[in-house]
């Protein structure tokens, strides 16, 4: 829950616009839209619950939860989902374009594939140069942290660079040099890869047979036995896999 306050502090700092007619008692509305996994998963529908619950909270201004905050305001949220890597992201965001005039933050997507799809300065540029601020919880890739090419782009997730940096450390502390490694094609997958062996004096044993397809996977091509089948010819006894499957 807190982070979840959190996150609405942020969407606060992006910026309030007032609704004619629609606050009787002269408040603003912040029109806040909620990219949602909806996987399928508990998780996923308990995180996307738990800013819905926050909003309806601090919309009630007798209730004693953080009344001071947005005490001339109310929040109106709309919740898409856009799975994870799927290929969803640009149509869940132009479903809250459709919903909304003046969206003023979205809090999403998670994943970071979705996020350079929408939060990039190219992509802003080619659909009409949007400026929407896009507060993602969970995107961590390393690559996303250049604020020229993805501007108005808040992550609250520890950068893989320090979380798989911390990694490769303990790795050589643990002489472990000589790595096999596995990972999909997705954003994450490939940040969490060059954090991990940029960091560290390492081997990679199958440096021309360590991707594979994120959406083939899904889809039923490849199978979990076929990648573990990869590793035999190897030998190998450490394994880094990176994915989202």
């Amino acid at each position: 829950m807190r982070r979840t306050l959190f996150i609405l502090s942020l969407a606060i700092l992006a910026g309030l616009t007032p609704v004619e007619g629609l606050a009787p008692q002269n408040m603003a509305v912040l029109d806040v839209g909620v990219m949602c996994a909806l996987s399928g998963s508990a998780q996923d529908r308990e995180q996307c619950d738990h800013i819905i619950h926050a909003a309806n909270r601090i919309n009630n201004k007798t209730d004693g939860w953080h009344d001071e905050l947005l005490a001339q305001a109310v929040v109106r949220i709309k919740v898409v989902t856009v799975g994870c890597s799927q290929g969803r992201a640009q149509l869940a965001f132009a479903q809250l374009q459709a919903w909304s005039d003046h969206l003023s933050v979205v809090i999403g997507p998670a994943c970071s594939n979705d996020v350079e799809l929408l939060a990039s300065a190219a992509s802003r540029a080619s659909r009409g140069g949007y400026r929407t601020p896009f507060i993602s919880p969970m995107s961590s890739a390393s690559m996303l942290r250049n604020a020229t090419a993805y501007p108005n782009l808040v992550r609250l997730a520890t950068p893989d660079r320090y979380s798989f940096g911390t990694l490769a450390r303990l790795s050589e502390h643990l002489h472990w040099h000589r790595i096999f490694v596995l990972h999909d094609d997705s954003l994450w997958a490939r940040s969490a890869v060059d954090s991990f062996l940029s960091s560290g004096d390492f081997t990679h044993v199958n440096s021309e047979n360590a991707t594979f397809s994120l959406a083939e996977f899904d889809a039923g091509f490849i199978t979990p036995d076929a990648l573990l089948s990869r590793i035999e010819p190897f030998g190998a006894r450490i394994l880094f896999i990176a994915t989202q499957v």
